[in-house]
């Protein structure tokens, strides 16, 4: 709310000294700042609603200042298996719209099936680097 009041207060000094010198002739209309309050409330919540839409498509991973979700696998359209972190404990639970149910508790932290790949895009955009350099 504070960054919105202060890109309103420097669009309206930016008008103001564009138009100062013919501003006896032709005043700025009261219109024309409610016209760009709504256009700038419009265009900020689009971009709220970008911001929530590819939040939950990119699958953002739950978490709060007592627990972590670690994974989780979907098994049907409505269930899923979840592996929660709580503290030094691991939790498997079992997720439906029904039910919740733990399936088992881990001290440790499984190993990962299909680990992070090694190769970084750095190392991959040097080596197409080095290929164009040397053709």
């Amino acid at each position: 709310m504070k960054i919105t009041v202060c890109v309103l207060l420097v669009l309206w000094l930016v008008n103001a000294a564009a138009h100062a010198e013919n501003f006896q002739t032709n005043p700025i209309n009261s219109f024309d700042y409610l016209k760009m309050i709504l256009v700038l409330a419009g265009f900020l919540a689009v971009m709220y609603g970008l911001y929530k839409l590819l939040h939950r498509a990119m699958g953002a991973r739950g978490g709060g200042r007592y627990f972590k979700l670690i994974d989780r696998a979907p098994i049907s359209p409505h269930a899923a298996v979840l592996l929660l972190q709580v503290g030094e404990r691991y939790y498997v639970l079992a997720s439906s719209p029904k039910d919740t149910v733990l399936l088992d508790t881990l001290t440790e932290a499984p190993a990962p099936l299909f680990p992070e790949p090694t190769l970084q895009f750095k190392a991959v955009l040097d080596q197409v680097r080095g290929k164009i350099r040397e053709s």
